[in-house]
């Protein structure tokens, strides 16, 4: 036992003028074959689960569900949040909303805070979201938040029938309240919101 109770895996991205970047361009580090990723993700996944941590998300496995991180499962989940202070983000279910990010500006005396800035998101747009965040983790879209925003419409068919593609390709599991995602759905999280999406 480690006492470990929570751990988050990402891939390793290269960022422009970084040391790692730098060796890259002047070819004294190779970066690993972009097909290795999906292969690197089932292996963590798999590794992980003999040791008792659940994948509850792409990146993140506990090993119960009270030791999940409940702070990110609220932008999972789709739910409203508050942001505080410089460059911090807030979305109420339809505005999202974001501070002026300059810390100098916020520490200078007697003076209100900078504004921030602010967009409206369509149906189109919080459709695209929940399906995206919710794709992310194991429990997946729920059916219920879905009919919610295509309400007073039910969800289209072209919708439907795409997801019922995808389960076909063991890529979801459609439950009574839930599009869930299979592992091999899961390394293709980001894909799947356009998958469903597509229309003839």
């Amino acid at each position: 036992k480690t006492g470990v109770s929570h751990l988050s895996c990402y891939a390793l991205s290269v960022e422009p003028g970084t040391p790692l970047a730098n060796d890259i361009l002047k070819g004294k580090t190779e970066t690993p074959p972009a097909d290795s990723d999906a292969a690197w993700f089932r292996l963590t996944h798999e590794s992980l689960a003999n040791l008792g941590f659940e994948g509850y998300e792409v990146s993140n496995f506990a090993p119960t569900p009270e030791l999940r991180s409940q702070h990110n499962l609220a932008y999972w989940s789709h739910k409203p949040y508050l942001g505080v202070g410089p460059g911090a983000h807030s979305f109420d279910g339809q505005i999202r909303s974001w501070n002026f990010p300059n810390l100098h500006a916020w520490l200078e005396p007697w003076t209100p805070a900078p504004p921030g800035d602010s967009e409206v998101l369509t149906q189109e747009d919080r459709v695209l979201e929940a399906l995206m965040l919710g794709f992310r983790t194991k429990d997946g879209v729920s059916t219920r938040h879905l009919e919610q925003l295509f309400s007073p419409h039910p969800i289209p068919t072209d919708y439907l029938d795409n997801a019922e593609e995808l389960e076909r390709e063991g890529l979801i599991t459609i439950t009574s309240s839930h599009w869930e995602p299979t592992l091999n759905g899961l390394a293709l999280a980001d894909a799947l919101p356009l998958r469903v999406l597509e229309s003839e």
